[in-house]
């Protein structure tokens, strides 16, 4: 599923180093949306452990994923989506 709050812009060679696992993107790297993106679509512990385990190092921003302490990320409110209907991201 392709969703605005999982972009990162990377290269080909980028793209292709982390998925081979020869130079992974560190967790730190990747924009707070993301987390939301992963959280919503997964669940939070479900989340965690994808990200803890598909991206290098540590973040502060991967432990509250655990906590019931989640605070909403902000959605960005678009005008118009690509049919022309109005949508919250």
């Amino acid at each position: 599923m392709w969703d605005i709050r999982n972009r990162m812009v990377l290269d080909q060679e980028c793209h292709e180093k982390h998925h081979n696992r020869s130079r992974v993107i560190p967790l730190a790297t990747l924009p707070d949306s993301a987390y939301e993106y992963a959280a919503d679509l997964l669940g939070p512990e479900k989340a965690f452990e994808y990200l803890r385990r598909r991206y290098a190092g540590d973040d502060p921003k991967l432990d509250p994923l655990l906590t019931t302490e989640i605070a909403p990320f902000p959605r960005i409110e678009s005008s118009f989506d690509s049919l022309g209907s109005k949508t919250a991201w």
